[in-house]
């Protein structure tokens, strides 16, 4: 298991005692990320507004980082705007720092998200895009920790409590920790690229001024779209966020639905 499932308690069996941190306060926030300076894996959950109409994009309004134990939910809301505009310097610094990988299950649509609401690139990977070949997709983020933790975790009806938003950050950092564990480090092509946040980008949300160049990504996803059309390339299915219905993996996922050579569980490899 990973080494946070070994101590600590909760009222959700299998889930240690959580240290968590909720605040919009960027300053609180600061001195939680200090103790994280030297880290270089996180689990990363985003939370979405409810959909406001047919031609309202939909914006990401809270942020759940975690590493082990301690989780820092981060409340966007008070930095929503009419026209998107950047994080404070210090906690876009933290995320885009390029040592820093984040992980979990959905995570394209939020790091586009972040990209084009917030002008801030995290290094990312999503485990339904590209992971382990031997992950084994289906049940989403919670059918991926019961298959490998032998846990009975539900999915919350709606993840708007603070303890369901905890756990949720927790089971990404959870399966990322297990796999580096048990099968490896990622490798490098893993990464979400800078043409897969372009595609995915929310088409009406633009920071007026990015200090990000996307010109060169809209180049490749352009091209990549002539590719598929041509049928010079795999077929794809999209990703979102963590789909519990979804049971397969995204456009150049190494992920497998059919189990491979890693056991299920600690137990079933002794």
């Amino acid at each position: 298991f990973p080494p946070a499932m070994a101590s600590g308690t909760s009222s959700l069996q299998g889930v240690p005692r959580l240290e968590v941190m909720q605040t919009s306060d960027m300053a609180e926030a600061d001195t939680f990320l200090e103790a994280w300076s030297g880290a270089r894996d996180f689990g990363l959950f985003a939370k979405f507004a409810p959909d406001a109409g047919a031609f309202a994009p939909r914006r990401v309004i809270l942020l759940g980082i975690c590493r082990y134990s301690r989780v820092l939910l981060l409340d966007l809301r008070p930095y929503l705007a009419d026209s998107p505009r950047p994080l404070p310097q210090p906690l876009a610094d933290f995320l885009e720092d390029e040592r820093r990988t984040f992980y979990g299950m959905g995570l394209l649509q939020a790091a586009a998200h972040m990209a084009f609401e917030f002008d801030v690139v995290i290094r990312c990977i999503d485990f339904r895009v590209s992971a382990w070949k031997q992950l084994v997709l289906g049940g989403g983020l919670y059918g991926v920790a019961n298959r490998y933790f032998e846990t009975s975790f539900v999915r919350p009806p709606a993840l708007s409590q603070t303890s369901g938003q905890a756990v949720h950050a927790w089971l990404q950092w959870s399966v990322a920790s297990y796999f580096m564990m048990f099968v490896g480090a990622p490798t490098e092509d893993w990464v979400i690229t800078p043409a897969e946040l372009f595609g995915a980008g929310p088409m009406y949300l633009r920071v007026e001024e990015p200090k990000h160049d996307w010109s060169e990504a809209m180049a490749d996803w352009m091209q990549q779209q002539k590719d598929r059309a041509m049928g010079n390339d795999d077929d794809s299915t999209s990703t979102t966020e963590d789909d519990e219905s979804s049971s397969g993996p995204a456009s150049r996922s190494t992920a497998s639905t059919q189990g491979d050579e890693l056991a299920m569980s600690p137990k079933a490899r002794e």
